[in-house]
Protein backbone atom coordinates (compact mmCIF):
# COMPACT_ATOMS: atom_id res chain seq x y z
CA UNK A 1 0.00 0.00 0.00
CA UNK A 2 1.46 3.79 -0.89
CA UNK A 3 1.81 5.89 1.89
CA UNK A 4 3.07 8.51 0.84
CA UNK A 5 3.05 10.59 -2.86
CA UNK A 6 4.73 13.80 -2.79
CA UNK A 7 5.36 15.96 -5.77
CA UNK A 8 8.31 18.66 -5.56
CA UNK A 9 9.43 21.42 -8.17
CA UNK A 10 13.12 21.35 -9.32
CA UNK A 11 14.81 23.15 -11.80
CA UNK A 12 14.59 20.11 -14.34
CA UNK A 13 10.22 20.15 -13.63
CA UNK A 14 8.64 18.19 -11.50
CA UNK A 15 9.66 15.06 -9.40
CA UNK A 16 7.36 12.48 -8.31
CA UNK A 17 8.44 10.52 -5.22
CA UNK A 18 5.86 7.35 -3.91
CA UNK A 19 6.84 6.32 -0.19
CA UNK A 20 5.43 3.26 0.58
CA UNK A 21 5.62 0.51 3.41
CA UNK A 22 7.13 -2.67 2.60
CA UNK A 23 3.90 -4.59 2.68
CA UNK A 24 2.82 -3.96 -1.12
CA UNK A 25 2.72 -6.39 -3.32
CA UNK A 26 4.38 -6.26 -7.21
CA UNK A 27 1.28 -6.34 -8.99
CA UNK A 28 -0.58 -3.97 -6.76
CA UNK A 29 2.26 -1.62 -7.02
CA UNK A 30 2.63 -1.84 -10.94
CA UNK A 31 -1.49 -1.47 -11.04
CA UNK A 32 -0.74 1.68 -9.61
CA UNK A 33 1.85 2.92 -11.77
CA UNK A 34 -0.15 2.29 -14.50
CA UNK A 35 -3.38 3.75 -13.22
CA UNK A 36 -0.82 6.86 -12.34
CA UNK A 37 0.78 7.10 -15.92
CA UNK A 38 -3.09 6.90 -17.54
CA UNK A 39 -4.12 9.37 -15.51
CA UNK A 40 -1.18 11.98 -16.01
CA UNK A 41 -1.41 11.50 -20.06
CA UNK A 42 -5.25 12.29 -19.59
CA UNK A 43 -4.63 15.20 -18.19
CA UNK A 44 -1.80 16.44 -20.50
CA UNK A 45 -4.12 16.03 -23.34
CA UNK A 46 -6.40 17.50 -22.22
CA UNK A 47 -4.29 20.77 -20.86
CA UNK A 48 -3.61 20.48 -24.86
CA UNK A 49 -6.83 20.84 -25.85
CA UNK A 50 -7.93 23.43 -23.79
CA UNK A 51 -4.60 25.09 -24.78
CA UNK A 52 -5.22 24.82 -28.68
CA UNK A 53 -8.81 25.92 -28.21
CA UNK A 54 -8.27 29.22 -26.18
CA UNK A 55 -5.79 30.09 -28.87
CA UNK A 56 -8.48 29.17 -31.64
CA UNK A 57 -10.11 31.18 -29.75
CA UNK A 58 -7.87 34.23 -29.91
CA UNK A 59 -7.15 33.95 -33.06
CA UNK A 60 -10.57 33.86 -34.07
CA UNK A 61 -10.66 30.95 -36.15
CA UNK A 62 -14.30 28.80 -35.38
CA UNK A 63 -14.43 25.44 -33.65
CA UNK A 64 -15.78 22.88 -35.20
CA UNK A 65 -16.74 22.12 -31.26
CA UNK A 66 -18.60 24.48 -28.89
CA UNK A 67 -15.86 25.60 -26.05
CA UNK A 68 -16.69 27.45 -23.24
CA UNK A 69 -14.42 28.71 -20.40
Amino acid sequence: MVSKLTATETSQGIVLRIYGNGGAYVGDVSSFLQNLEYAYNSAYVFDSIVEEAEELSRTGNSLSLPISR
